[in-house]
């Protein structure tokens, strides 16, 4: 967690504004995936495990994979831009 030291709060983040993007986006709602917490700075995903991700039916492909990172890493990322209509 970031912590402001000089003034020893936590900043806002846009993790609702964040959670509402993933959750509009298709390819999240096919693979199962799911926010499991925002902090500013962080994003928690998770995604079960479903055949249909498979290309052997056991194994889940990195690009899967590495798509779920992809939304983890932006969202993060995304977390810390200023709120609409702040200055």
């Amino acid at each position: 967690m970031i912590k402001l030291e000089s003034e020893n709060v936590e900043p806002e983040h846009n993790g609702q504004a964040v959670r509402r993007f993933l959750e509009s986006m298709p390819i999240f709602a096919m693979f199962g995936a799911r926010v499991v917490k925002f902090a500013a700075g962080t994003s928690e995903l998770e995604m079960p495990w479903h055949r249909d991700l498979t290309y052997d039916g056991t194994a889940i492909p990195a690009t899967v994979t590495g798509a779920l990172i992809d939304f983890a890493g932006g969202s993060a990322a995304a977390t810390l831009l200023p709120k609409a209509g702040a200055a």
